[in-house]
Parts: C-alpha cells; sequence; structure tokens
C-alpha cells in the first residue's frame, strides 16, 4: 500500500497563490467501499478506507518543507463527517499507512459530502475556531477545515482545503503573548462558521461567512520570548480576497503592542486554499505601527500617492514632527483615490497644490493645513473641495 500525504504549494508574500488538496488515496489503492444493511433497523454502514501517516499518533501537522511544498498528515484524533453524520469508528491499521472510517446512515445518498472540521448535523458547513493556539511546527489542527464530495464511493475520495496558511517569521527582545487578526473588508470573517457551495450538486470549496467581521485571536499559551533567532508560526485563515488586507495587533506581556499589516495590496489580497503565504521577518518593536509611511517632502509625498495607487488604500501617513511643512508647487499632482486610512498632518501644512489632496476620501484626515489654490479645467468634474473631491463616511 501506498503512504500517502499531500503538498500544500509555498509561495512568496508578492506571488499569487494556487489551489491544492490533500488526498486520501489513489482510487487504486482504495478497492471498493463496503456498505452493510442492519436488515432489522435499515440502517446502511458505509466503511471507507483513507490513508493516514505512519505514525498516526501524531496530530496532523505540517511535515518538513520538500522543495517548494509541505507535506500535511492525518491522525488518530481527525474527526471525519459523512453527510452531517460523524465517523462511528476510525481504525487506524497497525504499522501501515491506511485507516478505516465506518459511517452509519439511514439510507445511501446521491451525493457523499466528507467533512473534516464540518458543524455537526451539517453536510456543507465548517467552522474556524475563534481562537487558535501555538503548535510548534505546524498549525492548529482544529483550524484548518477540508472537504471531499463525490457522487461515488467507489471512485475514491479526495479531500481538498478550504482555508490557507499564513506563515510568519519574528524576531526581538520581548515576550508575545497573542497576536489578534482583522480584516478590514467587514465583509469577511476570520472565524465563525462557514457554507461551503455547490455546483451541480457537489461542493465547490467556495466560502461563505454566516457573519461579516469575526476577527481570530493566535494565542502562544503563555509569554513567547522573543531572541535573535526567528521564532516562525503558522496561522490558519480561510482562503479568500482580503480587500484592505488583514491587520495583526500583536501583544506583548507588558500591555505594549505592534501593529503589522498584510495581504493588502492587489497583487497579494487573495490567497488561494491550501497555499502557505510566506512574509518577511518582523522585527517586534513595541508600540510601532508597520502600515505607516512617513512623509517629508515631495518625493515621499508622491510615493504615498503611488503605494495608494497601486492597492496599498488603507495605507496610514504621517508628516514627521521635525519636517518643515511642504511646498507641492513644483509637482504635478493627481489626486489620491479611494483611500481609506489616516493621515496625520502633525499640526503642518501642505501648500502649492492646485488639484485636490483626495479624489474619494474614505478615511481619515487630521491635523493638516492645506494652503492651495485649487482650479478645474475638466468640465467633467462637478464636484471640487481642498482636501478632497467626494468623501464617503
Amino acid at each position: 500500500m501506498k503512504k500517502i500525504y499531500t503538498y500544500i504549494a509555498v509561495f512568496a508574500l508578492a506571488a499569487l497563490a494556487a489551489g491544492c488538496a490533500k488526498e486520501i488515496a489513489n482510487p487504486d489503492d482504495l478497492g471498493e467501499s463496503a456498505v452493510s444493511v442492519d436488515e432489522a433497523t435499515g440502517e446502511s454502514t458505509v466503511t471507507v478506507v483513507l490513508s493516514v501517516p505512519e505514525s498516526p499518533d501524531t496530530k496532523t501537522t505540517l511535515g518538513a518543507k520538500d522543495g517548494s511544498s509541505y507535506p500535511v498528515f492525518w491522525s488518530e484524533g481527525d474527526v471525519i463527517t459523512l453527510n452531517g453524520t460523524a465517523a462511528t469508528s476510525f481504525t487506524p491499521a497497525s504499522g501501515n499507512a491506511t485507516a478505516t472510517a465506518s459511517f452509519k446512515v439511514t439510507s445511501l445518498a446521491s451525493t457523499y459530502n466528507f467533512l473534516y472540521g464540518g458543524v455537526p448535523g451539517q453536510s456543507n458547513q465548517v467552522s474556524f475556531p475563534s481562537t487558535q493556539n501555538y503548535v510548534e511546527g505546524g498549525f492548529d489542527p482544529a483550524a484548518m477545515p477540508m472537504y471531499a464530495s463525490v457522487t461515488s464511493l467507489g471512485s475514491g475520495v479526495t479531500f481538498s482545503h478550504v482555508g490557507a496558511l499564513l506563515k510568519f517569521s519574528f524576531t526581538g527582545d520581548k515576550k508575545i503573548d497573542s497576536v489578534t487578526l482583522t480584516a478590514a473588508d467587514t465583509n469577511m470573517s476570520l472565524s465563525g462558521t462557514f457554507t461551503i457551495g455547490a455546483t451541480g450538486g457537489l461542493l465547490n470549496g467556495a466560502l461563505t461567512p454566516a457573519a461579516g467581521g469575526a476577527t481570530l485571536i493566535y494565542a502562544f499559551n503563555g509569554h513567547k520570548q522573543l531572541s535573535d533567532e526567528p521564532f516562525v508560526f503558522y496561522i490558519a485563515i480561510p482562503a479568500g480576497t482580503y480587500e484592505g488586507g488583514i491587520t495583526l495587533d500583536i501583544l506583548d506581556n507588558n500591555s505594549g503592542h505592534m501593529t503589522v499589516k498584510v495581504l493588502d495590496s492587489d497583487a497579494t489580497k487573495t490567497i488561494a486554499a491550501g497555499t502557505v503565504r510566506e512574509f518577511e521577518n518582523v522585527v517586534y518593536i513595541q508600540n510601532k505601527d508597520l502600515n505607516l509611511i512617513q512623509i517629508y517632502d515631495t518625493a515621499t509625498l508622491q510615493s504615498f500617492a503611488a503605494r495608494v495607487a497601486n492597492g496599498e488604500y488603507t495605507l496610514n501617513a504621517r508628516l514627521t514632527p521635525n519636517a518643515a511643512s511642504i511646498n507641492a508647487s513644483g509637482i504635478s499632482w493627481t489626486p489620491v483615490e479611494d483611500y481609506k486610512g489616516t493621515f496625520d498632518g502633525n499640526g503642518k501644512t501642505i501648500s502649492g497644490l492646485t488639484q485636490p489632496l483626495f479624489g474619494n476620501l474614505q478615511g481619515v484626515v487630521k491635523n493638516l493645513t492645506l494652503d492651495s489654490d485649487i482650479t478645474e479645467t475638466d468640465a467633467t468634474q462637478t464636484k471640487l473641495g481642498m482636501f478632497a473631491r467626494t468623501i464617503t463616511p
């Protein structure tokens, strides 16, 4: 028999991800699934042969990186459901890579929906926990749901991921306690119940949250002392497109914190199921915001505008306290569109603009004075202001 483990592909921060599946077995290895019927009750028992790691006592986790991928293993404690009904038995074979799962059903179905991390009694819903716990070298096994949907058990069963992993590396000299993740798009959730969509009666992996805005807490089970040696951990999130990115609020044991923003550009906002997105090392500095650009001259002002235009709509900006006010009369300015961050003028003045600072402003501007003569030569522009053409709350 074949030892089976599948791979989660690895991509750099700027790369777009592709999907991957966790396989139960090749159909040639499965043989035929067994179905027995209790004549007294009419109940059927469906028995399916699944593949598991050779060491079934080991919890589901990532294996060592192999080239550009990580193997993902099954474990003895994994709970699988079939059409909402939990397996009555899950028995690993001694010393090899297979296990047998049995399910009691009242009648045979035309579609068989298998879930790992499924909501009890539901055939198309999975759950991402609101709190994940640190697991050395891998991810919280409760945080990576999967599904398989087939019309015939005899053709083999292949599980697919609906979540993805964020791989972080931290250094520093503080003790950190937890990380809270929040999606900028309030229609997206990082935890809770999700319904898996279907095509032609078969689950297709598309997730819809029961409610938007749910956050996620990643706990280190005590104070994790950082050092010059990178501390690596993995956080599982639902796959999808995160407009505006995800904010990480890292809390240390002295109530200090640091803010980091990820997936916040058009090139990185989509993360596919079954992938690992790796990020550059973060040096933890108490009370620092990494989603911030310091503006002190016309070049950094234009750099701010370019980054927002490239999709960093929630980028925060601040005129530095020791910088002089900025005279922008020598540059060609195009209003910044769809800005959703906070622009802190720090009591300074920007002068010399001939166009509004922002087009459609959806964020916050504070502590800023504009000293400019705004003119409009485009007859199609019917709205004009000094700070912005329009403001969307």
